[in-house]
C-alpha cells in the first residue's frame, strides 16, 4: 500500500523533498555575504519554498483524507491535485 500511494503522489513528494532542500540552502546562504540585497533574496527564497512546502503537503495529505480510488490491480491513479 505505501508503494502504491508514493508512486500516486510520486510528483507532489519529489516538489516537496526540493522545496525542504532549498529552505535549508537558503538558510546556509543568506549569512554569506553581508549585502543587503543577497539577504533579501535568499529570504524571499526561504519563505516562496516555506509556502511551497505548506501547499504540497496540503496537496498531499488533502489527497489522502478525501480519499483516492484503488484501481482493481490495486495502483492509484496519477493526479497531481485530485485523485
Amino acid at each position: 500500500m505505501y508503494a502504491t500511494v508514493f508512486s500516486g503522489f510520486y510528483l507532489a513528494f519529489m516538489l516537496l523533498l526540493c522545496m525542504l532542500i532549498f529552505r535549508a540552502v537558503a538558510i546556509e546562504f543568506r549569512s554569506k555575504q553581508p549585502m543587503r540585497w543577497w539577504r533579501q533574496m535568499w529570504d524571499v527564497s526561504f519563505s516562496v519554498a516555506s509556502l511551497g512546502c505548506s501547499l504540497l503537503f496540503g496537496v498531499a495529505f488533502g489527497n489522502i483524507i478525501w480519499g483516492c480510488r484503488w484501481t482493481p490491480s490495486a495502483s492509484l491513479p496519477a493526479r497531481f491535485l485530485a485523485c
